[in-house]
């Protein structure tokens, strides 16, 4: 089989995205890609205004690097959940690159008990299903609950892009 040709492109406000992103990158040993926003998402206030963000579906300014999505058989978009909706940044990254995706996948990570409408939204917005989607709670990032639930994730990418 050929090396896949991916792209981990994710957000992360308090780190427990990031260390979902790592471990996917370290499986799949592809390219990975933090976005970073101007906003001050930190602490309570922080916390209210990635609801508020999330839930009002903003697309605040964000820096990406010079990894260019197009050139990538496949895309893993990771987003925490705020407010029962995809990330604000993700959501201007998935806006700005909508056209530029061949496939996708995505992962998502929340303190709550399901992602909500956050893939729907996601797919929706891309005009585009994703081949896998893994949806993690904080707690079992936390308790490094995970390996079972990312080496399946993973699994289904390699089986779905051979």
């Amino acid at each position: 089989m050929n090396q896949i040709k991916a792209l981990i492109v994710y957000y992360s406000r308090t780190g427990t995205t990031k260390k979902v992103a790592e471990i996917i990158q370290e499986k799949l040993q592809c390219d990975i890609e933090e976005i970073m926003t101007e906003a001050n998402f930190s602490g309570f206030l922080g916390y209210l205004k990635c609801g508020f963000q999330a839930f009002s579906k903003r697309t605040p300014e964000i820096r990406a690097g010079g990894l260019k999505p197009g050139s990538y058989d496949i895309v893993v978009i990771g987003t925490p959940v705020w407010a029962g909706n995809m990330s604000s940044p993700i959501r201007t990254f998935l806006t700005q690159q909508k056209d530029n995706f061949k496939k996708v996948a995505f992962f998502c990570t929340h303190s709550s008990t399901q992602c909500g409408n956050t893939f729907n939204d996601m797919s929706g917005l891309l005009g585009k299903e994703p081949i896998a989607r893994l949806d993690m709670q904080a707690r079992a990032v936390a308790k490094e609950d995970y390996a079972g639930a990312i080496e399946e994730f993973v699994y289904e990418i390699i089986e779905k892009m051979a």
